[in-house]
């Protein structure tokens, strides 16, 4: 199976599954990317009047100001800026460079609800892989077999087409929720890796209970693990990132 064109389409009605997935695997893409350089610019403008993260972690950032009145004080302050101004911090242009955002949500956002509108009406099969971690397929990005930090990746080249062809295509991955009527041997669990680290990372060992539980960082993915009694760490699968 090839790859669709991604390329706006003129006519939904007349497009393939495959076409309209294709596109809003792509929209939505963009639509991330657009949210992430969003955060990025308010970020930076926050820094730019002084303001230090409240608490800040290696997925989240909190700040003592929210988006709206950090949007309403970059407007203000953007005025009197200069746009030639070269300095990473200068408002004029983070101020610009989030107006663009905005209008990019906006447009991407109504093609998306158009194309998702059109899939209500014929609603076709659809299969999403789980890219967070070595995953199942499911039918939507809804599965409660999953959690807030589950990941997807659209698999387009397969809307439309039957369990069997997104076998053939991907190995006996299915959800069996998703996928309720598929034979057993489709819907076989993923084999599970397992991090490659064994010696822990020094300067992070920590105990309690009386040096009963002592666990350390993995050097290698940074999940904390139990430590065996010769030192080293348990058998642990990688920290998941997403």
């Amino acid at each position: 199976m090839g790859m669709a064109d991604t390329t706006q389409i003129n006519d939904i009605t007349t497009a393939t599954p495959e076409q309209i997935d294709s596109r809003l695997a792509l929209l939505t893409t963009i639509l991330t990317r657009t949210y992430r350089t969003m955060d990025q610019e308010l970020d930076k403008a926050r820094r730019s009047f002084g303001e230090y993260p409240m608490r800040s972690s290696r997925t989240t950032t909190v700040w003592r100001t929210t988006d709206e009145q950090i949007r309403e004080r970059l407007a203000l302050r953007a005025k009197s800026a200069n746009e030639n101004t070269q300095s990473i911090y200068n408002e004029a242009n983070i101020h610009q460079t989030v107006i663009k955002a905005d209008q990019t949500v906006i447009t991407t956002n109504d093609e998306i609800a158009a194309l998702e509108a059109e899939y209500d009406r014929r609603h076709w099969s659809r299969y999403f892989i789980v890219t967070s971690s070595h995953g199942h397929i499911h039918n939507s990005r809804t599965c409660h077999t999953c959690t807030t930090t589950t990941t997807y990746g659209w698999l387009p080249q397969l809307s439309g087409r039957t369990m069997a062809e997104a076998v053939q295509a991907h190995g006996p991955l299915l959800c069996s929720v998703c996928f309720p009527g598929a034979p057993l041997d489709w819907t076989q669990k993923p084999a599970r890796s397992h991090c490659s680290g064994t010696k822990p990372k020094t300067g992070t060992t920590r105990s309690w209970g009386g040096g009963r539980h002592i666990v350390a960082e993995c050097p290698d993915c940074g999940r904390c693990v139990d430590i065996k009694a010769n030192g080293q760490l348990k058998k642990h699968q990688p920290l998941k990132t997403n």
